[in-house]
């Protein structure tokens, strides 16, 4: 459904507090995205893959020094990844908790985002990209820094009218 310019909203107040779960599963999800983790990721998973292989070669081979060359190659980076990010928020969580609450103010002009430390004003020039998720609408300035709006804090008649300024003003992704 499209809206005409006069019933469309002319401005959306976002008043937010992102928990550290929704933080981390945005965290997760967006960080296997970029091609830079992804490929070094790969290339620990490689390296950890032939180093189990090579114990093959060995004359005589022990298959619990492979599997577990291979587990450690494999597995150990990953759950690094997700148990390290997961104590990094919960850090960032007990020792700056207001880091998790803003307010977000869009309009015609761009976006308005406060919080208890600082105020930032961006223009929609400024922004590269938008998506919408099932529960956020990430807003990217650059490829890997993203604001993040949560649906939860929007009445449900507003997501058309959001999608509508943010389609208009930035573009879809």
């Amino acid at each position: 459904m499209r809206y005409s310019r006069e019933s469309m909203k002319e401005s959306f107040e976002i008043k937010q507090q992102t928990t550290p779960g929704e933080f981390y599963k945005l965290t997760v999800s967006l960080s296997f995205k970029n091609k830079k983790i992804r490929r070094i990721y790969f290339l620990i998973v490689a390296v950890g893959t032939i180093s189990s292989l090579t114990e093959l070669l060995s004359p005589k081979p022990s298959w619990v020094q492979v599997v577990a060359g291979f587990m450690i190659g494999a597995l150990f980076p990953l759950i690094f990844f997700l148990v390290g990010s997961f104590v990094l928020i919960l850090l960032i969580y007990m020792i700056r908790p207001g880091f998790f609450r803003a307010t977000y103010f869009l309009n015609h002009w761009g976006m308005i985002r406060t919080s208890a430390k600082a105020e930032i004003q961006l223009s929609w020039s400024r922004f590269l990209k938008w998506k919408e998720t099932k529960d956020f609408f990430l807003l990217f300035i650059v490829e890997h820094d993203v604001h993040i709006i949560s649906k939860r804090n929007l009445e449900q008649q507003d997501l058309p009218e959001l999608r509508t300024l943010l389609s208009e003003k930035i573009g879809l992704f």
